[in-house]
């Protein structure tokens, strides 16, 4: 209506978001757009929040590579500084609450060429240059209201704005016909790309020695994780063949303790579990916490999509385009 202006960057800014509450696979598409910028030659610049930290209100600049705590950055910030470290090791992450104070920060470093802002869409404040809004095909809009009634932060009419629709978790020749209708009907000219989370490899969760899923598919294990979709991550470990004994989940983000730790060991073995599985989020957040008494593996993932070159090449066109304010 005019009543509030959006701060406008001196760089172009790529806003990665969604309409609803949970997991859509925002920190994997984030991760993959930084190194596939990176491989072109751009010095990226990642805003995130940060949740988690023992000081929200404070703003950090972290590396990628860099050893960090997730009670000073954050889970996210810290699982992305670990994986940004090979595909884009120039990265550069501001973490804050504050996206255009983040922003500004970044901007006025000189140090990046664009901006890429981990679950943005609904911050007005901050003006982007491309939308790219995620919708999960495993459940997109569940009965399609907002919050508290359901689960979006505002109205499915909302897509009109987005300047790219990325559907995520597509198994391959999984229909879509339903959910591109009613993409369409909001939004008729977007262009819609299609992407799957795919497991590569696990990672032992202390030493961080790297092995192939087919040296440890045969045991039985139990999972564990703290994510806004858990669902998910559960379905992806049988998917990829696990024996799964049982399933254990935590709030979105949880910091684990050292009881957290005690009670997993004790009901994984239990159910007759071998060894646990978690995620690399969920990595982050045991922290200080002891080790594991059983073995204990994280998912290493990548996001795969259709068009990949086709995704890029339109955030690209956007940028090359951009005139600062």
């Amino acid at each position: 209506r005019g009543m509030a202006r959006a701060f406008r960057l001196e760089r172009p800014v790529i806003c990665v978001g969604n309409l609803s509450v949970g997991g859509t696979g925002k920190t994997p598409a984030v991760q993959w757009l930084a190194a596939e910028l990176d491989r072109l030659g751009y010095r990226v610049g990642v805003l995130t929040r940060g949740y988690g930290r023992d000081r929200p209100s404070e703003m950090r600049i972290l590396r990628t590579g860099s050893r960090a705590s997730p009670a000073v950055f954050g889970d996210e910030p810290c699982m992305l500084a670990r994986a940004l470290r090979t595909t884009a090791p120039g990265t550069l992450l501001a973490i804050g609450s504050d996206r255009s104070a983040a922003g500004r920060m970044l901007d006025q470093s000189g140090l990046v060429d664009c901006l890429v802002t981990d679950d943005g869409f609904q911050h007005l404040a901050l003006d982007r240059s491309v939308d790219i809004v995620l919708i999960d095909s495993t459940r997109p809009f569940e009965n399609g209201r907002c919050l508290p009634l359901g689960r979006l932060r505002e109205p499915i009419g909302a897509l009109k704005d987005a300047d790219i629709v990325l559907i995520t978790r597509c198994q391959r020749g999984t229909p879509q016909a339903e959910l591109l209708k009613r993409i369409r009907r909001v939004n008729p000219s977007a262009p819609i790309f299609h992407a799957r989370t795919v497991l590569t490899r696990v990672a032992e969760l202390r030493s961080g020695d790297r092995a192939e899923v087919s040296k440890v598919v045969g045991m039985p294990f139990a999972t564990f994780c703290g994510l806004g979709n858990p669902a998910a991550f559960q379905a992806q470990v049988r998917q990829a063949g696990f024996t799964v004994v049982l399933d254990i989940t935590f709030p979105d983000h949880h910091s684990y303790s050292a009881g957290d730790v005690e009670e997993l060991a004790r009901r994984a073995r239990s159910a007759g579990a071998a060894g646990l599985l978690t995620t690399a989020k969920d990595a982050a957040n045991l922290g200080g916490a002891p080790e594991l008494s059983l073995p204990a593996y994280t998912l290493e993932v990548k996001l795969e999509l259709d068009d990949g070159e086709g995704l890029v090449g339109r955030v690209c066109k956007k940028l090359d385009s951009f005139a600062p304010a």
